[in-house]
């Protein structure tokens, strides 16, 4: 059983590089809702594929079309439907490659100031199931929190789960790329880290499970769904 992740940073999925990976939150909250289900750990069993997201956007620029007639996919959603695709194919190859069942999980900030204009948050998520379904790949799991994953995090530490629905009203994009990176700095009184999230992950202060937001929700649902068609660990 593998996982094959693909992030934009060091304080999302974690730190990619030739020689090795070191997880970041979003890796360990996958890895903390899969172990409560079924107590395998992708984490503690080297079974984690990370993809960079320089070489995901490079093979998503390499593939041919597959738009079928009467089904189109809008410009502003076609980024997050491409990169689907491109992952769902790497994920088959680590598959084939391992002899081993490979789940993938795409993560992408909703609303930063990068991919901001690119559609409305269910549009990206529909493209992102669009995408795995067109190469045929039922494992694929988009992880798309709204705006930033930041959203998550200030939920659990700020929040104390509590009343989470509106972080998500927050426009990242429309006020500064980094507003809620700043909110989270101040409240946590220090720079935010990939080691310092992990850390409080580990310690029991940030879990997945308990942040009750929409966009979490979505990711846990199709977590959920996927993990029923996995083979019996």
């Amino acid at each position: 059983m593998l996982l094959v992740i693909s992030g934009e940073g060091n304080t999302d999925v974690g730190a990619i590089s030739e020689q090795d990976f070191k997880p970041g939150p979003m890796t360990c909250f996958v890895d903390q809702l899969l172990k409560a289900k079924t107590r395998f750990s992708f984490m503690e069993t080297d079974s984690v594929r990370a993809v960079h997201k320089k070489s995901l956007e490079k093979k998503a620029k390499e593939l041919k079309s597959v738009t079928k007639r009467g089904k189109k996919t809008s410009q502003e959603t076609r980024y997050f439907y491409k990169n689907a695709r491109a992952l769902a194919r790497m994920a088959q190859d680590h598959s084939n490659k391992e002899e081993r069942s490979a789940m993938a999980v795409l993560f992408r900030d909703a609303d930063t100031a990068a991919s901001g204009g690119r559609g409305v948050w269910i549009d990206k998520f529909n493209s992102m199931l669009a995408g795995f379904k067109d190469e045929n790949f039922d494992m694929g799991v988009p992880m798309l929190p709204k705006p930033t994953s930041e959203a998550w995090i200030l939920c659990a530490l700020r929040n104390k789960y509590m009343q989470c629905e509106g972080i998500e009203q927050e426009s990242a994009s429309r006020k500064s790329p980094k507003f809620l990176k700043n909110q989270l700095k101040d409240f946590l009184g220090v720079e935010v880290t990939r080691v310092l999230l992990v850390e409080k992950i580990e310690a029991g202060e940030i879990k997945a499970a308990q942040i009750d937001m929409p966009s979490m929700e979505a990711f846990k649902h199709r977590c959920y769904e996927v993990l029923k068609n996995m083979p019996k660990f």
